[in-house]
């Protein structure tokens, strides 16, 4: 087949759907900018052909109805989007969507190669305080780390009655639509466009209000902290909205970078769960999760840490369609144990602290071993894991990706998820 095909529109499409077509096509990053400087009026690319977006597609709904699959769901990643290199900072790709835009498509062309169950979708990502920002939290920015908010709320419970519905345009929010539009038009609507970090109700407000006094107020101003929560998920459900509106092509998840089907429901991070007692996430998570769980039709709940303690909750959340974790932090037999047949177990490596793993062979090798079956599992992996025992690797940006991925590291993780075929 050609290497491009032109349209009645005098566009371009390139087609690189084999290796060698890839390699011997791509010679600069900002693919996109040299094509719009020719003379045609824009580029579109095809990482993975549409017979085989449409083939990982059908496999995930059936993960997300809780079939029994041939063999396990499974996702190999690499994190290019949080990793600085040498040419651009984390604070310039923030600050401009062509800059986003070409790193996300490099994680794209580094991933092309990969037999997983992956689905390219650009991520308007601009931190974890967007949401908080909208009511007035101003945010302190890093040239290689991800922004902060800043609270506005302290030891004065009284201050949550000061504040109003934000719009849906207010503090980041409307430049994370500026961004989204930017993907869109800049792709031509080929790829799908992620939802953006979205901190749960619980989360967000705990950013909003400083930390330690939140986790006070929970039990000293429990009326105070109900308020806020009100008024955080009307916000997220307004915005979810307006950004599906203008994504066209929506995916409603933002992390972990799996596919889901827009209707389905969508996910929430909520780190804090690890932090309080499951008493407390009954009373100020789950309510508020139910509200998005009716609005958008499920819920994937993210979470760093230990949440065994939480299981008896999440048992009866509704429409919990996956629970994303750490496989380091939370054992993972025990979520087997108490939520398999519920809903999608979402395991990824953490940390590699508390629960250690030499090698990725033995965090895959230790999942497959506690499973019940490969209903309602996706796995996360990736070949190059952080053991954050050692002082020299410790945080995120001590991770060295290569440029190219290698054969013989992929190798292995193929051969334990197909070997776990039924």
């Amino acid at each position: 087949m050609p290497l491009w095909r032109q349209d009645n529109f005098g566009e371009i499409s390139i087609l690189l759907l084999t290796p060698k077509l890839r390699s011997d096509f791509y010679t600069t990053e900002a693919l996109f900018i040299r094509f719009r400087n020719a003379q045609t009026r824009g580029v579109t690319v095809k990482y993975l052909s549409d017979g085989e977006i449409e083939r990982r597609k059908q496999f995930l709904t059936r993960l997300w109805n809780l079939e029994e699959l041939e063999r396990p769901a499974f996702q190999i990643d690499i994190p290019l989007a949080f990793i600085p290199d040498s040419e651009i900072t984390m604070y310039e790709r923030f600050h401009d969507p062509q800059k986003m835009l070409e790193r996300q498509l490099q994680e794209f062309r580094l991933k092309a190669n990969i037999k997983d169950d992956y689905i390219p979708a650009l991520h308007p990502y601009l931190g974890t305080g967007v949401f908080a920002s909208a009511f007035g939290c101003k945010i302190r920015w890093f040239e290689n780390e991800n922004p902060w908010a800043i609270p506005i709320i302290d030891k004065d419970p009284s201050r949550v009655y000061d504040l109003q519905p934000p719009a849906d345009t207010d503090g980041l929010l409307g430049r994370v639509l500026e961004f989204t539009e930017y993907f869109r038009t800049n792709t031509h609507g080929e790829f799908p466009i992620r939802m953006t970090d979205l901190q749960s109700p619980l989360d967000t407000a705990s950013l909003i209000w400083r930390y330690e006094d939140f986790l006070v107020a929970m039990i000293t101003h429990p009326r105070e902290v109900h308020h806020l929560l009100n008024l955080v998920t009307e916000l997220i459900i307004c915005f979810v909205k307006k950004q599906r509106e203008v994504s066209q092509d929506f995916i409603p998840v933002h992390c972990p970078f799996v596919w889901l089907p827009d209707g389905k429901g969508i996910a929430v991070s909520e780190d804090i769960m690890a932090l309080i007692p499951e008493y407390l996430y009954r009373e100020f998570a789950v309510p508020y999760n139910n509200r998005l769980t009716e609005e958008f039709g499920g819920l994937i709940i993210h979470s760093c840490g230990n949440i065994t303690h939480c299981f008896p909750a999440l048992k009866d959340q509704k429409n919990l369609r996956g629970i994303n974790f750490g496989a380091t932090e939370t054992p993972f037999p025990g979520a087997v144990e108490a939520l398999s047949g519920k809903t999608v177990l979402i395991p990824h490596l953490g940390l590699n602290k508390d629960i250690h793993y030499d090698d990725v062979n033995s965090y895959l090798k230790a999942v497959l071993d506690a499973r019940k079956g490969n209903s309602g599992l996706l796995i996360l992996v990736s070949p190059y894991m952080v053991d954050m025992t050692k002082p020299q690797t410790r945080g995120l940006l001590s991770w060295k990706v290569p440029a190219k991925l290698l054969e013989k590291d992929l190798q292995p993780i193929y051969s334990l998820i197909h070997s776990s075929r039924t």
